[in-house]
């Protein structure tokens, strides 16, 4: 059943007025009506049931335990058409907003499953853009580094390859060069942050070495690494100006 329009009803009132009471009649006259219903509940309130919606008079129904806003999207199917929120107050509102704006840019008549994904997308992405504003400069001309040679048309980098486009641009920049070691250490800090995924990779007589690679958007990696005052100025940097020589002993 696709609905052309939707609402939002707010059931308040203080303790003990028969809120849970008034929520649970609304969802089983939606259930009698065949509507597809999902109820959820924040996982804190066990006072009566874990996974039930339970009113002081004793009525119930079947809900979802959820710790945070966005367990709901991992929750919710696409053919829900009735979402009840027991205790709303809380949770973060943030994510309702995010995904009724997102149906609307695009004008659609109904909040999808696409809507859906693309709304954890987007937090996901913007979280992580957050925590990469807050690392210290280093790891930022770290990553830096690495989105210089996906620049270069190398998608899969080794930490050696890294670490020498690294060595390179931080005296341009007057940071301290930092040790391979250390530079390998905040590589591994970077991929437990989820920036960037790396993996372990046998090359034989040559021994054992990381390969890493970007899964997210690196224009905005880029982006917010260049908002660092100490970094600014690498927006001028001509990559294409590098002679091929001193890259071409780096790629495989």
């Amino acid at each position: 059943m696709i609905h052309h329009t939707g609402i939002v009803e707010v059931i308040c009132g203080s303790m003990f007025s028969g809120k849970t009471d008034e929520l649970i009649r609304r969802l089983r006259r939606a259930t009698i009506a065949r509507q597809k219903v999902q109820v959820f509940k924040p996982a804190i309130d066990n006072r009566y049931a874990v996974e039930k919606v339970k009113s002081h008079a004793g009525s119930e129904y079947d809900a979802v335990p959820v710790s945070k806003v966005r367990d709901i999207l991992n929750h919710l199917k696409p053919d829900t058409t009735v979402v009840a929120i027991d205790e709303a107050q809380f949770f973060d509102a943030e994510i309702v907003n995010l995904i009724g704006e997102l149906a609307d840019r695009d004008e659609s008549l109904q909040v999808t499953e696409a809507h859906v994904k693309q709304a954890q997308a987007k937090i996901e992405t913007d979280s992580m853009i957050e925590c990469i504003a807050t690392l210290p400069t280093q790891s930022k001309l770290i990553l830096f580094s690495m989105l210089t040679l996906e620049q270069l048309g190398q998608n899969i980098f080794t930490s050696g390859e890294v670490s020498r486009i690294y060595q390179d641009i931080a005296p341009s920049v007057e940071l301290d060069v930092l040790t391979h070691r250390r530079i390998t250490d905040l590589i591994s800090e970077l991929n437990m942050l989820g920036v960037i995924n790396t993996r372990v990779v046998s090359r034989g007589r040559y021994g054992r070495t990381k390969e890493m690679w970007f899964d997210s958007n690196t224009g905005k990696i880029r982006e917010v690494v260049l908002k660092d005052p100490r970094l600014n100025g690498l927006k001028d940097l001509d990559v294409s100006q590098m002679e091929a020589k001193w890259l071409k002993t780096w790629f495989r």
